[in-house]
């Protein structure tokens, strides 16, 4: 079993850190954001290509939890470097906290569908 600590190890090794912590429907949602450049190693593993994102790329990660020692499921979600240029840098990363959330909320949502039919 994956605990949180486990995970906060691996996101850190993946140049990303911990950003924001939410509760979702009684799941905890754990983020972290980071930037890499090419050849995008920590992320290869998931279909990003060395030549992908030449600019380099954000990769924010949430992952779903009951409780800091039952991690359930998780998803990275890719941005390019220069994701929605009329926002801040500061709001970039807050677009990309909201995009995690969303994700997140939609994959709870359809887990609860699936479990009442």
């Amino acid at each position: 079993m994956i605990g949180k600590n486990r995970i906060e190890h691996i996101c850190r090794s993946a140049g990303m850190k911990p950003v924001h912590r939410a509760t979702i429907k009684g799941h905890e949602i754990f983020i972290a954001d980071g930037f890499s450049i090419m050849p995008h190693k920590p992320f290869q593993r998931f279909g990003i290509g060395p030549y992908d994102y030449r600019a380099g790329l954000y990769c924010t990660l949430w992952w779903a939890s009951k409780g800091d020692e039952k991690l359930d499921t998780g998803q990275p979600l890719f941005f390019d470097a220069y994701h929605d240029p009329s926002l801040a840098k500061g709001s970039k990363q807050k677009a990309r906290i909201n995009s995690a959330l969303k994700a997140a909320r939609e994959f709870i949502d359809q887990r609860r569908r699936r479990k009442m039919n």
